[in-house]
């Protein structure tokens, strides 16, 4: 794989050298590092931001360039992002930000796969973007040659436009803020909302400009608590309660606007014909799945939009077919971008003591930042259990009675639990689900039902194909 890096990226000035973990790969004209994490089958693409050159704190920099270059791959359809601020813990300040995480989410799920050439065709062809928007930075961020950079907080004018965000967010959050010229901006943060706001007359233009010619791949529906978007591979969602919050903000700052909306993995940036609002939301393929279900028995037209594809049925018929089922959830579970590895416990005719498959996850995944010495990937155990319904039984779904959920998080004390059914989980177990997930030693607990399954495999079709005999399109 080295072989392949250096040709195709030592030609855009890229450095790569091998280590214990893998491959680190950077530019000497960006402020980038990134690393390739090897693990058995595949990499885990790692991309960090910090910069030691520019006046005052750098808190808005460490923001501001990674968001242009999600900014940029969003618009253009291409990758949606998970962020991971790294925390100033050195300055003791809330708001601070000593450098920033974003791992590539979808369609890549997070890793590489060693024997997939379209796997590093598409991390290529990411870096080789990342040195076009580093040659265009000059535009993106209005910054004229020769003009020396300056550095406040202190003036009348950006005192007003902080004054004007508290009227929305409350008067005492905690925040930091600054305005700096050439590169040219106002930055507010809010740690504690959740929301950054920049000020720009240049970025939120030439965004706005990318996306449009590129508007025909992206799709919008407005869903019931949130707001879906559709682009090629990649699906996110916004919650509505964020998106209004975000939609205030640009209105007392500049009026109504013609809003953007480009969302990624757990931040979304709401765009209008100044400023660019980012909030913390929960908008990966998971949430959009939640909200996709809410919205099946609404309007028609959305139905025919979202839903025109064909139903799936299920035929498992004997224990070899249940212990196929569980073959193809642990195909999915490894796709999930949070996973580390899986395997199974045992083969399915023998006593697994509720234990089907062990996962290792990422137990930080959703965090929205770490600490100065903390890893961006913590190791946690998930226990998953995989219950079928046989094919012409009289049960059409799976109860509390059928599964032994709290002896196997009692005996095995895993940091996490996941139920994956083939039909439905009835509401006694949902509620006995819902009672047990805030116990202090569990860090979630979750389950799959069939259409959670199903729409995998959608997404998935390589593992659907290989499992015909138990799932199908009728």
């Amino acid at each position: 794989m080295l072989k392949e890096l250096k040709e195709a990226l030592e030609p855009f000035g890229y450095q790569i050298k091998e280590d214990d973990l893998g491959f680190v790969i950077w530019h000497d004209f960006m402020s980038w590092t990134i690393r390739l994490i090897k693990e058995d089958t595949f990499y885990y693409p790692i991309f960090y931001f910090r910069t030691h050159f520019a006046l005052g704190e750098r808190t808005d920099l460490h923001e501001i360039i990674p968001m242009v270059v999600a900014l940029v791959f969003r618009a253009i359809g291409d990758f949606s992002f998970r962020f991971l601020g790294e925390h100033n813990e050195w300055s003791g300040i809330e708001d601070e930000l000593y450098g920033t995480y974003i791992f590539p989410t979808q369609p890549l799920s997070e890793r590489i796969r060693s024997s997939s050439k379209e796997d590093l065709d598409e991390f290529v062809g990411m870096l080789m973007g990342l040195v076009i928007v580093q040659n265009n930075l000059i535009d993106f961020l209005d910054i004229t040659d020769g003009e020396e950079e300056t550095y406040d907080w202190e003036g009348n004018e950006i005192s007003g436009w902080v004054t004007r965000i508290k009227d929305v967010l409350g008067e005492d959050i905690g925040c930091k803020y600054n305005e700096r010229g050439n590169p040219t901006w106002y930055y507010f943060r809010s740690f504690s909302t959740g929301v950054s706001v920049v000020k720009s007359k240049t970025l939120p233009r030439m965004i706005t400009q990318l996306y449009k010619k590129n508007e025909d791949k992206h799709k919008f529906l407005e869903g019931v608590t949130g707001h879906l978007y559709l682009t090629d591979k990649i699906k996110n969602c916004v919650d509505s309660e964020r998106y209004n919050l975000a939609t205030s903000l640009i209105n007392r700052l500049e009026g109504p606007s013609e809003l953007l909306v480009l969302p990624n993995e757990n931040i979304s940036f709401i765009l209008g014909e100044q400023h660019v609002v980012a909030i913390s939301n929960v908008g990966g393929i998971s949430a959009f799945l939640d909200e996709k279900e809410k919205i099946k028995a609404r309007n028609a037209q959305e139905n025919i939009i979202l839903f025109a594809d064909k139903r799936m049925k299920w035929t498992i018929k004997t224990k070899s077919d249940s212990s196929l089922f569980e073959d193809l959830v642990l195909e999915l579970l490894v796709r999930e971008p949070y996973i580390h590895s899986a395997k199974k416990v045992a083969p399915t005719n023998q006593g697994d003591n509720g234990r089907d498959i062990i996962c290792e996850y990422n137990t930080a995944y959703n965090n929205l930042r770490v600490g100065k010495q903390q890893s961006s990937l913590e190791i946690g155990q998930l226990i998953v259990q995989c219950k079928t319904n046989i094919e012409g039984s009289k049960k059409k779904s799976i109860g509390k009675s059928d599964v032994d959920v709290a002896d196997t998080i009692y005996d095995y004390k895993p940091d996490a639990y996941l139920l994956v059914v083939n039909s439905q989980v009835t509401r006694d177990l949902t509620e006995y689900f819902e009672k047990i997930r805030n116990r202090d030693d569990l860090h979630w607990i979750d389950w799959w039902n069939s259409f959670d399954i199903e729409e995998r495999l959608r997404i998935n079709p390589d593992i659907m194909s290989r499992y015909k005999s138990i799932i199908s399109y009728e």
